[in-house]
């Protein structure tokens, strides 16, 4: 064999193995992916315990977002639905509500925020946003005054306000609410309710409402349990409380519940007046 021969036969096992690695990349090469967008929430300054709710322009539920960590979407329009903290609180769309029992109670409004990101993905960037978070609460305090009965002789009081709200949309905020009326008639309306254990002179009802119900009568009635066992009944009293949910969610609005216990027929007349701490005259507004 000739150094010709040896050469031709070199050069032929060389390309023989060269095609052999060629057939190995080809076989092990991942194909490539249809890289979507990507949406980031930003961690920065978010409390714990919060739910992130995601979105779609159709109005569907597309899942659970976490602070901090990028998720792939399809391109399009989307929402975030921030509820913090959200215990407590049901998150259905852009609806916060509260639970309610079949009775109509609802259970007394955690002070929690909200906040609507409106998000547009776009193919291959990354988008970034951080929610603005607003109040979606507002406290309800109600000082009771009892005349004709000693505070000591009281084991405990019960207040119930009628013409709540148990649900908001979270895109309208505070005080932007538009209810239906599903609730016309104190005996329907849905109502809230507040137990004082140990009463005593510095006693207050303190009550976190999403708002008042502005289909249905708002009212307030009261339960007094005395340390001998008896009960004295306030029947729902009418009150005129439009403003409340034109309010500042961050201003509670105080009022003065005063009761007159008749001591030989038990019966409870009751006002309710506009009331600030540390000042015992009725003022205007709330």
């Amino acid at each position: 064999m000739n150094h010709y021969t040896i050469r031709n036969a070199f050069l032929l096992l060389l390309l023989g193995v060269m095609l052999t690695q060629c057939q190995k990349h080809e076989y092990y090469e991942v194909p490539a992916t249809d890289h979507p967008g990507q949406l980031l929430v930003k961690p920065d300054g978010l409390p714990t315990g919060g739910s992130y709710t995601l979105i779609n322009s159709k109005g569907e539920t597309v899942g659970q977002i976490t602070p901090g960590v990028a998720i792939d979407l399809e391109e399009g329009d989307y929402k975030v639905i921030s509820v913090i903290p959200a215990a407590n609180v049901e998150v259905a769309g852009t609806t916060v509500s509260l639970p309610t029992t079949a009775s109509g109670e609802v259970d007394m409004a955690p002070d929690f925020q909200s906040s609507v990101l409106y998000v547009h993905i776009e193919r291959d960037e990354v988008t970034m946003s951080s929610p603005d978070l607003q109040n979606m609460t507002r406290e309800l305090v109600i000082k009771p005054a009892i005349s004709g009965l000693p505070n000591n002789e009281i084991a405990n009081m019960k207040l119930t306000l009628y013409g709540v709200a148990n649900t908001a949309n979270v895109e309208k905020g505070f005080g932007g609410q538009v209810w239906g009326a599903s609730a016309t008639r104190n005996a329907n309306a849905l109502f809230t309710t507040s137990v004082i254990d140990e009463f005593g002179s510095d006693s207050n009802f303190r009550l976190r409402l999403l708002g008042l119900d502005s289909s249905a009568k708002t009212s307030v009635g009261a339960q007094i349990v005395l340390k001998n066992g008896k009960t004295l009944e306030l029947p729902p009293i009418n009150v005129s409380w439009d403003s409340f949910n034109m309010g500042n969610p961050l201003d509670p609005a105080h009022y003065q519940l005063g009761m007159k216990i008749d001591a030989v027929t038990g019966t409870v007349t009751a006002t309710i007046i506009p009331w600030k701490p540390g000042y015992e005259e009725e003022l205007e507004g709330n």
